[in-house]
């Protein structure tokens, strides 16, 4: 039975207000290094207390999780041959570690492998939906060149007028920039070259 009035938050919350896995947590309770109340049908709840804790050991407990600044944050990288070597997970990893620092709340995090060409994007296109019906303040990019390599001020104009800011961590990339313009270009030419592909065969297809 909780005898709390404290607020409540199912592990799944608590991870992505932690900024990590539901695992982790099942682990930081295993070796008591964040507590729980347990609901009459058995499952956790972390009150706001902890997980303030451990947001920020210095953090006063009077303050409410509400009163800071609700993110997203996206990660994105070009091939799948720079996911297969860990970029894309190491990206995220920099994007958390910031987000803690500034004390940020995670409400979700998106991970994607495309072109910066691509102007149809599945997880950029779920960020544009929730920040019109969720009260979102930031969008958290490492790079502007992460979220789109054309029409940065348009998108982030946009953003604003859900009263949304883009947050950019790093103001330019360190890597060599033609480099990444030509993993995206060849990446678009790739996805125009599988779509012409696949008419054709529809119409050879039609023809039969």
């Amino acid at each position: 039975m909780m005898l709390t009035h404290e607020k409540l938050f199912s592990i799944k919350k608590a991870s992505e207000i932690l900024g990590v896995h539901k695992i982790t947590i099942h682990r930081w309770h295993k070796n008591k290094k964040i507590t729980c109340f347990y609901t009459a049908g058995g499952h956790r709840r972390f009150p706001e207390s902890e997980l303030l804790r451990v947001l920020d050991p210095r953090q006063e407990p009077s303050k409410n999780l509400e009163q800071h600044e609700r993110v997203l944050l996206y990660a994105r990288i070009s091939s799948q041959k720079q996911k297969d070597a860990g970029n894309l997970d190491r990206q995220m990893e920099r994007l958390i570690e910031y987000v803690h620092k500034n004390n940020y709340i995670i409400i979700k995090t998106f991970k994607e492998v495309g072109s910066g060409l691509n102007e149809n994007r599945s997880k950029l296109n779920r960020i544009f939906k929730m920040i019109q019906v969720e009260s979102i303040e930031k969008i958290i990019i490492e790079y502007k060149e992460r979220l789109t390599r054309f029409g940065f001020k348009y998108i982030d104009t946009l953003c604003r007028f859900t009263e949304t800011q883009i947050e950019i961590v790093n103001d330019s990339e360190k890597k060599d920039p033609m480099q990444e313009l030509v993993e995206d270009m060849l990446a678009l030419i790739s996805s125009f070259a599988a779509r012409l592909y696949g008419r054709r065969s529809h119409a050879r297809n039609k023809k039969k």
